[in-house]
């Protein structure tokens, strides 16, 4: 069975108020997973107040996802777009590979 979690990020206060803020994030990915038919996780994965440039494993919720994925737990990750899971692709690649 596919396990989706939802990933949420935001940098800035005017992130947050904007359209890339929490809330609409939140809604994006619900609609996202209703669309594929998949559960919806009860509590999203949020970064606040944390840069893109910081690797996800090195963010507090990132850290919980990655390890999470690697525990089998999830399967399916849904966030607005990447550069809200990774800045670089480096960071990507190596979380990736993992």
């Amino acid at each position: 069975m596919k396990r989706a979690a939802i990933y949420r990020r935001v940098s800035t206060a005017e992130q947050a108020d904007s359209r890339l803020g929490l809330d609409s994030q939140l809604k994006l990915a619900v609609e996202a997973l209703r669309r594929e038919d998949l559960t919806i996780p009860s509590e999203p994965f949020t970064d606040a107040g944390v840069s893109g440039s910081v690797p996800l494993a090195l963010r507090k919720e990132g850290r919980w996802l990655v390890d999470k994925i690697e525990a089998g737990e999830i399967s399916i990750v849904v966030a607005l777009n990447q550069d809200r899971l990774f800045r670089s692709m480096l960071d990507a690649l190596v979380t990736l590979t993992r």
